[in-house]
C-alpha cells in the first residue's frame, strides 16, 4: 500500500511540476537505489505506469462518427470538448450513427449524433 502511495505522489508532482520532471525523476531514482528490495521497485513501477496510463486515456478525445472527419473538423470537436491543442484524437467509424459524431473526453459524452436526435425524435412523436 505505501508503494500505491509513493507512485501516485510521484505521478501528482509529474503533473504539476512537468517543468521540473528531470530533477523529480533524478531523485526518485536516488530513492529507488537506496530500496533494497527489488520487489518493492516493480510494484512502485507498476503502480506508476498504470496511473500514466490512466491519464493519458483521460486526455484522449474520442470521436466516433459515420465517415471518416477531416482534420478541421477534428479541431473543432476538440474545442467543443474543451481539450487543449495537444490532445490526441482517437477516431472510430460507426456507419449506424448515420451522421453527425459523438465524443468521449475526460468522462464526458458529447452526442451529436444523427441517431441521437432521431431517437428524440420518435419518443417525442410516440408520446
Amino acid at each position: 500500500m505505501a508503494d500505491k502511495k509513493v507512485a501516485l505522489t510521484l505521478f501528482n508532482l509529474l503533473r504539476r511540476e512537468p517543468e521540473n520532471a528531470f530533477f523529480i525523476l533524478d531523485k526518485t531514482e536516488v530513492y529507488l537505489s537506496q530500496v533494497e528490495e527489488k520487489e518493492r521497485l516493480l510494484h512502485l513501477f507498476k503502480n506508476l505506469l498504470f496511473l500514466l496510463e490512466l491519464e493519458a486515456k483521460n486526455r484522449t478525445v474520442k470521436v466516433t462518427s459515420s465517415f471518416r472527419l477531416s482534420d478541421k473538423l477534428l479541431n473543432q470537436i476538440k474545442q467543443i470538448v474543451g481539450a487543449e491543442k495537444e490532445t490526441l484524437i482517437e477516431e472510430s467509424i460507426d456507419p449506424d450513427l448515420i451522421g453527425g459524431f459523438v465524443a468521449n473526453y475526460n468522462h464526458k459524452l458529447y452526442d451529436a449524433s444523427l441517431r441521437l436526435r432521431l431517437n428524440l425524435l420518435y419518443k417525442q412523436l410516440v408520446n
